[in-house]
């Protein structure tokens, strides 16, 4: 009898303890995820403040990028998609709207880049992706 109860609680116990690796690994992938934006927010160029005293940030002047598209740096991450969708129609993964928009197209297209690149298939531009994507794009715009 006291085997049997020993065993139940054994069982319980590991139920419990799946429960706590999933629990941790959902935690560890939040982490993740909180660093890789951190990263990106830190790589953009801070904004002046012009001398407001409201506490609101506003940008002196608007970013133009390359193409001469005028973009505003209150959604960094906007900027990264859209210059990952440029690099990543550059290189073949499809004809994508640089719009900015992480959409199905999109993310099919990451999906096959990662895929084809030996990386994590996330279907998301972390930080691997975007360091390999820049990496491939620089080497194709030189040829």
């Amino acid at each position: 009898m006291q085997l049997l109860h020993e065993r139940e609680v054994a069982a319980a116990a590991k139920a419990d303890l799946i429960a706590l690796q999933s629990q941790v690994a959902a935690l560890r992938k939040e982490i993740d995820d909180l660093s890789q934006r951190r990263s990106i927010l830190q790589a953009q160029p801070r904004p002046s403040r012009g001398g407001e005293s409201d506490g609101n940030v506003k940008l002196s002047q608007p970013n133009v990028s390359e193409t001469g598209s005028i973009t505003t740096l209150d959604h960094p991450e906007k900027v990264f998609v859209t210059t990952a969708q440029k690099a990543l129609t550059k290189l073949g993964y499809g004809p994508l709207a640089a719009d900015g928009v992480m959409g199905p197209s999109t993310r099919q297209a990451i999906e096959e880049f990662q895929y084809k690149n030996g990386l994590p298939v996330t279907r998301e531009l972390d930080m691997a992706t975007l360091q390999r994507l820049g990496q491939i794009d620089s080497v194709a715009a030189a040829d």
